[in-house]
């Protein structure tokens, strides 16, 4: 196994498993080639919703995800960003990133004063990423 692959396989052990990855907490020797095709997933923000976007991805590959709360789930009008990038694959911990976008949904509330955000929807933009030394 080439030192690429070693790194692979060790981020596809521990992206997001016990705690959020962040793309900006990666090592900075690790790059990321980030040409894929943005893709759009639509939620309710319940946990079912996250297992199957987790269950969706494809087995050895690795995604930036970024969060949106949107009111009329449309990515075109006003939106939400709810956190930075994330890093995902189809190993990370759904309860895990539900507690983690839940936690920004009560945040942004507070900060915004916002009560009806239990009618927006979640949209989550991702792409996969290609590891490059």
């Amino acid at each position: 196994m080439n030192k690429t692959q070693q790194i692979i396989q060790t981020m596809m052990e521990t992206i997001s498993i016990n705690q959020i990855t962040m793309l900006k907490d990666l090592n900075r020797n690790i790059k990321l080639n980030k040409n894929e095709t943005i893709q759009i997933y639509t939620s309710n923000y319940g946990l079912m919703d996250l297992i199957a976007f987790i269950d969706n991805l494809e087995q050895d590959k690795i995604y930036i995800i970024i969060p949106i709360l949107t009111a009329n789930n449309l990515i075109d009008e006003p939106y939400i960003m709810l956190s930075q990038q994330i890093l995902v694959t189809r190993n990370s911990e759904p309860k895990v990133l539900m507690n983690f976008i839940w936690a920004k949904i009560q945040e942004t509330a507070y900060l915004f004063q916002a009560v009806n955000l239990d009618k927006c929807k979640l949209i989550i933009k991702y792409k996969s990423v290609e590891v490059q030394i």
